[in-house]
């Protein structure tokens, strides 16, 4: 009989019970907390991870240089050669037009050595293939200030208004509005047409259509738009064109305010006049007809367009500024804006002061390239000199003194010498409005006989380096 031989079940007490079920659910804790310590760790490697990408990418764009003005024949080869009498070049990438395999005239050039970039710089103004080579600094920064600017606009998109104002903190919108496929350029030269817009801007990507804003008259306003058939390329184009020198005044690129009264015709043909409270005027004056720009007789014509020389693009620079071109021949050439210059004012320029090598942007600290956008968080360059520093503790002193003195325009919560550096002092201020103050009252100020400069400083990165 099997019911005779199995073994009474034993039955548990409530207290027995009990001790099971809390040490089943210690159990799941213990799991739990196994489970969540390998998250947070998989989690900080791949953050470890992102970071040493974006340092990578931030020391690889430190060593690269944007060069332009090229000619359209020089391949990779004619330009690594210019580029190597001044350093090692790991990197040659030239634009090309997407739909032909022309050159755009531009190319990006990566050094070895972030040193070489100030030679490279130098070499604006020098000649390839009988055109001046206009050459900066790829500005690649300007990218990580929208990126983090966008970041932080989705951010604060989930946070209400009353604590944003509350907490004083300033809205991206006031730095920066999201980059759509138009944009507005302010600071043209008045005799600047579409044609010469188009030329600028049309290597960045496909445009739908580009105007210059005109009054009644004809004459230009100073100001137009440029609309692109991708954002990603407006995006680009901001980043490198905001702030070219073209004909000798900044160029001012931002992305178009999206307003009812900012429609573009879809008809085919040039809008040159644009009211917005008086939109009838549109259709009451015609648009004034297009200019023909004459330069000297001598320039290479071809079936592809007007090609020209060095000469004959300074020539063309110099009489959209109505300079007279007769006696622009007897100087050289401004680096910074592409024009024959006299002799003289050659002279005085190269008499001015210039910002000291430690100073300028091309030498960086431990974070990288600066914010181009004002950020809590500033970089004190060439403040002083470590090897003349004798006294102990020399740089706690500085701290002091600096954190004192910039305590004048706002609240600041941290300061950091760093002693093996060109003279560089971190400071970090509560709020935006300290740091600009600071910034403004002591960039290219005179320190004990030395300038110093001002910079801006991405404030996750200084965060994430400071541990803050």
């Amino acid at each position: 009989d099997r019911s005779r031989t199995r073994s009474p079940r034993k039955r548990l007490t409530s207290e027995e019970r009990e001790a099971e079920r809390v040490e089943r659910e210690a159990e799941r804790v213990e799991r739990e907390a196994e489970r969540e310590a390998e998250r947070a760790r998989r989690h900080a490697e791949h953050e470890l991870e992102l970071q040493a990408r974006a340092l990578e990418k931030m020391d690889r764009d430190q060593r690269t240089v944007f060069a332009y003005n090229l000619s359209t024949k020089a391949d990779e080869r004619e330009i690594y050669k210019f580029f190597s009498k001044v350093g090692v070049v790991q990197d040659v990438r030239v634009i090309y037009d997407r739909n032909t395999p022309r050159s755009k005239g531009m190319a990006y050039v990566e050094f070895a050595e972030k040193d070489t970039v100030a030679a490279a710089l130098a070499t604006t103004g020098q000649m390839l293939r009988n055109q001046v080579v206009m050459v900066k600094s790829s500005e690649a920064e300007k990218n990580i200030a929208w990126e983090e600017a966008q970041v932080q606009k989705k951010a604060d998109a989930a946070v209400p208004a009353g604590d944003a104002e509350a907490d004083g903190s300033v809205g991206v919108g006031e730095v920066g509005a999201e980059v759509t496929c138009k944009l507005q350029v302010a600071g043209l030269h008045p005799n600047i047409s579409e044609d010469d817009l188009r030329a600028v801007f049309e290597p960045f990507g496909e445009t739908d259509l580009i105007t210059i804003q005109r009054d009644a008259a004809g004459a230009s306003l100073g100001s137009g738009n440029v609309q692109y058939k991708q954002a990603a390329h407006a995006a680009l184009a901001i980043t490198q064109l905001n702030g070219l020198e073209l004909v000798g005044q900044a160029l001012r690129v931002s992305p178009a305010p999206a307003e009812p009264s900012d429609i573009i015709a879809t008809e085919p043909g040039p809008v040159d006049v644009m009211f917005a409270a008086e939109p009838t005027l549109m259709t009451d004056v015609p648009p004034p007809p297009p200019v023909p720009i004459k330069v000297a007789k001598d320039l290479d014509e071809d079936s592809e367009g007007l090609k020209l020389d060095s000469r004959g693009r300074a020539a063309l620079m110099a009489r959209l500024a109505g300079q007279d071109v007769s006696g622009v021949m007897t100087g050289g050439i401004d680096p910074n804006t592409g024009f024959f210059v006299s002799a003289e004012a050659m002279a005085a320029a190269a008499a001015a002061p210039q910002m000291p090598l430690a100073a300028q942007p091309i030498t960086q600290g431990v974070l990288g390239p600066g914010s181009p956008i004002p950020t809590p968080c500033v970089l004190l360059k060439n403040l002083f000199d470590p090897l003349s520093e004798t006294a102990e503790e020399w740089w706690v002193e500085i701290a002091e003194d600096v954190g004192d003195e910039c305590a004048k325009h706002g609240g600041v919560v941290h300061v950091h010498v760093d002693q093996n550096s060109q003279g560089f002092v971190y400071l970090k201020f509560e709020n935006t409005d300290g740091s600009s103050k600071a910034q403004q009252a002591l960039h290219a100020r005179w320190f004990a006989g030395r300038m110093i400069a001002a910079e801006y400083q991405f404030m996750k990165l200084y965060d994430a380096h400071f541990g803050l």
